[in-house]
Parts: C-alpha cells; sequence; structure tokens
C-alpha cells in the first residue's frame, strides 16, 4: 500500500473550535454537533484504508460521537451532518435514542449535506471516552466496506458502489474530542 497521508499538516478546520498539536487534533466545541476537519485527497478508484484513533472528551454529556466521512465532495455548505455523497463511519453513544446498546458502530451513506442513510451497525462494549484504533477499508471495485475496532473487525458491508470522487477525507465529532495517529494508505 502506498502511504498517502500522514497526520494533520494539510487538514483544514470547516466546523468547530480545533486545535493542532503534537500530532492530536482536538475538537474543543461541546455545542458542535457536526463538527468537521477536513483533509485534501482525491479518492477515486482502488483500495482505500483510512487508519485513525479517537476518544470523546465529553464524558457525562449524554449524546456523543466520533468518526469520519470518506469519499467527500465539495459540499455546497459543509456544515450538515451530512458531507454530500460520502460514506460516515460513526462510534456513537446516544442514550439520549437508544435504551440498550447506546454505543455503536455505525456505517452510513450520506447522500447530502443533511440526509444520511443508516446502511448497517453494531453494538460495541469499549467506552467512547477512551482511545480506540479505527481501520476503514473500501474497495471501489468490489463495492466493500470493513471497519474494524482495536484491530477487530465489527462490520463489513457489501454493494456499496458507485462512489462519487471524493476530494476529502473529513474527521467529525459530536461534542469534544480528540484524534491522532491518522493516515491514509491506497493500492490500485
Amino acid at each position: 500500500m502506498d502511504l498517502l497521508v500522514q497526520g494533520f499538516g494539510s487538514s483544514i478546520p470547516l466546523v468547530g473550535d480545533w486545535s493542532i498539536k503534537n500530532g492530536i487534533a482536538e475538537q474543543n466545541d461541546e455545542d458542535a454537533f457536526y463538527a468537521k476537519l477536513a483533509t485534501p485527497l482525491i479518492q477515486e478508484k482502488g483500495v482505500f484504508t483510512y487508519t485513525f484513533s479517537a476518544k470523546s472528551d465529553a464524558r457525562g454529556r449524554g449524546w456523543v460521537g466520533i468518526g469520519l466521512h470518506v469519499f467527500t465532495p465539495k459540499s455546497y455548505t459543509l456544515k450538515g451532518y451530512g458531507s454530500g455523497d460520502s460514506l460516515c463511519v460513526w462510534l456513537t453513544r446516544d442514550p439520549a435514542h437508544l435504551s440498550s446498546d447506546i454505543t455503536r458502530i455505525q456505517l452510513y451513506r450520506s447522500v447530502s449535506d443533511w440526509d444520511m442513510k443508516l446502511l448497517d451497525e453494531v453494538p460495541v462494549e469499549e467506552s467512547i471516552y477512551e482511545y480506540h484504533e479505527f481501520q476503514v477499508t473500501v474497495d471501489t471495485a468490489g463495492g466493500t466496506v470493513t471497519i474494524s475496532l482495536d484491530g477487530v473487525q465489527r462490520l463489513s458491508e457489501k454493494g456499496v458502489l458507485d462512489l462519487s470522487r471524493g476530494v476529502f477525507v473529513v474527521l467529525r465529532a459530536l461534542d469534544r474530542a480528540e484524534f491522532k495517529e491518522f493516515r491514509v494508505e491506497a493500492r490500485e
């Protein structure tokens, strides 16, 4: 695999209060429902692997989340829950909307800046308030997306076809969060 991106050197804050130092990107706005930190990267055909470690810093705040959008086009507003026609991998703790299994990994297909369709989800035992390594692999030819947490595969979705050309990878946070060890690798 070829290393395409490592770290946050080219990242651009879009929504939220982001600070980057010592290899850690912190989102500090506790009122941000869809904080976004974008890294420019052309994504078209091939196998792309996105790796990062993240945690929520919003313990005791209820509904929180961390994740990323991949194959993100240049959106019209860049401010909604979605990110144009893209894929979103999301780890959420949601006692406000879920009565059991309140921490879940979710895979969404974003269709606009505000509309997202849930493709699959699975409950997890891990605490969202501790660092975990995410690895997301998208195979455009095979139409598959696999999501691992701490080296263990949690989701695998087939039939994810017709991804549009992406120009950003966008880290996402609901409330305060930290991200580190971000990299993107690809092969044809």
